[in-house]
């Protein structure tokens, strides 16, 4: 698994949470649709991006099945996962930064 990012707070009433990114394909990784995995204390979940938007630096997302800021609450702090097989190709010469470490 690949980290993307990690849900910083709640956002409004509704269960939107802001979501901190750690990648640079985040419309790609929150687009609407996009399966991604919730990790927190050692356990996984998955989850349904609903709707999202890139608001400065951050994304405001919302999860399928997130629908109140308790729930909200509830995933601060976890941290987004996707698959590794799931990152875009990059051009030649390029390469992520967790292939460079150790080399």
């Amino acid at each position: 698994m690949v980290r993307v990012g990690r849900i910083v707070r709640p956002h409004g009433l509704k269960g939107d949470v802001v979501v901190e990114s750690d990648t640079d394909f985040g419309a790609t990784r929150f687009r609407k649709g996009a399966g991604l995995t919730l990790e927190r204390a050692g356990r996984t979940q998955p989850l349904t991006v609903a709707a999202s938007r890139p608001q400065g630096d951050r994304w405001v997302v919302r999860f399928t099945g997130v629908d109140s800021i308790e729930a909200a609450e509830a995933l601060r702090d976890a941290v987004l996962s996707a698959p590794e097989t799931a990152r875009p190709a990059l051009p030649t010469g390029s390469y992520y930064f967790g292939d460079l470490v150790g080399c």
